[in-house]
């Protein structure tokens, strides 16, 4: 019996690590995939876009997440809480705003 315990609990730690090494890769390739030359490209896409066209964009953008079920309106609100510090009182309401007009 205690060669079994052992032997389980052996088991059950490769288990962790190999969960831990999963959710490892994937913040690993979050990042490869949100990286400098990714932003500069957004930004030159979107820089001269006018405010409504942004913001058709923007919706169009968040309609195909929920339909494909890739939305996550409570990452998004964390991202936002996250950066609140550095963003003026009207720019947060302003986030805020278009937030909740996104759930």
């Amino acid at each position: 019996m205690l060669a079994y315990n052992k032997l389980v609990q052996e088991k059950e730690i490769k288990l962790k690590s190999l969960s831990e090494f999963s959710e490892e890769n994937v913040e690993e390739k979050k990042e490869e995939n949100f990286n400098e030359s990714n932003l500069k490209e957004a930004y030159e896409k979107y820089k001269d876009m006018p405010e409504d066209e942004l913001l058709k964009t923007l919706f169009t953008e968040v309609d195909k997440q929920k339909q494909n079920g890739t939305f996550n309106f409570e990452n998004l609100k964390s991202l936002v809480e996250s950066m609140a510090p550095m963003l003026t009182s009207e720019q947060l309401n302003n986030i805020n705003v278009l937030l909740e007009k996104m759930r």
